[in-house]
């Protein structure tokens, strides 16, 4: 049902369903992510449905490293 939405939970970007892009994954494509990584469990209340891209970020770096790099891009980019 999150994915029938057709937007990242997080972005709000629309998700691309057209298949493989970028070295055999699409990074506008629908990731199931944990929003707790503590709990293991992919369940109803600690998932949501976000892009590819985003998700494989955050698992590596976390979402306060995240938001450092992309405000810091913003800055500079301005």
């Amino acid at each position: 049902e999150k994915i029938k939405n057709g937007k990242c939970e997080l972005t709000g970007l629309p998700f691309d369903l057209s298949g493989v892009k970028n070295k055999g994954k699409n990074p506008f494509s629908p990731s199931i992510d944990r929003i707790d990584p503590n709990n293991k469990n992919y369940e109803i209340g600690n998932v949501r449905i976000i892009l590819q891209s985003l998700n494989m970020a955050l698992s590596n770096y976390g979402v306060e490293h995240l938001l450092f790099i992309t405000d810091a891009l913003r800055n500079k980019l301005n």
